[in-house]
């Protein structure tokens, strides 16, 4: 009988222990922008983004992506990721692969229109802080998941919440679509 205890005891404490590791952290909006503020840079000087203020392979990222191709194998090897806006593409991000904590996001012109450094190390949660071509704060994206994220402007208001492919507004109404690789 006292084995029988023991066993169960331990059966028990490790079955607990499992389903905490296992376990997803959930974060409401305010959670979220408490850890996207924390110890933020509001300003960045401009030299650290002025060699890509011009997309120089703008034409060939835009084919690219019209050939669902979001990958780009030759030099300099990127990510490319296409955003929407009423079906119609209205930006595109890219990313370098020998730097990936930063990402520059053009117009269909090729122009920067602002640019990001996250702080990604390997796990969830991270965040992506945008600055515009002064160096100042846009916004702030808090990094749930794979699928997930919320994004708050300068003023620590909620701007909206990324969802998979969809992008919510503040009032919840679906606004953006990206596509996830």
């Amino acid at each position: 009988m006292y084995k029988f205890l023991i066993i169960a005891i331990f059966l028990l404490f490790n079955i607990s222990y499992a389903a905490n590791l296992q376990g997803k952290i959930t974060y409401t909006v305010q959670s979220a922008r408490i850890e996207a503020f924390k110890d933020l840079a509001r300003k960045i000087p401009k030299e650290m983004f002025q060699n890509y203020k011009k997309d120089k392979y703008q034409k060939e990222n835009i084919q690219s992506i019209k050939n669902k191709i979001y990958i780009i194998d030759k030099e300099p090897k990127r990510n490319i990721n296409p955003f929407y806006a009423l079906n119609k593409m209205a930006l595109y991000s890219v990313e370098y692969e020998d730097d990936i904590n930063r990402k520059y996001y053009y117009n269909m012109l090729g122009n920067l229109v602002k640019y990001e450094i996250n702080d990604f190390s390997g796990s969830y949660p991270y965040r992506a802080i945008a600055y515009n071509k002064n160096g100042n704060v846009i916004n702030i994206t808090f990094v749930v998941s794979e699928t997930e994220s919320f994004i708050f402007d300068k003023n620590e208001k909620l701007i909206g919440h990324w969802f998979e492919d969809n992008f919510y507004n503040k009032k919840g109404s679906k606004s953006y679509q990206r596509i996830l690789k």
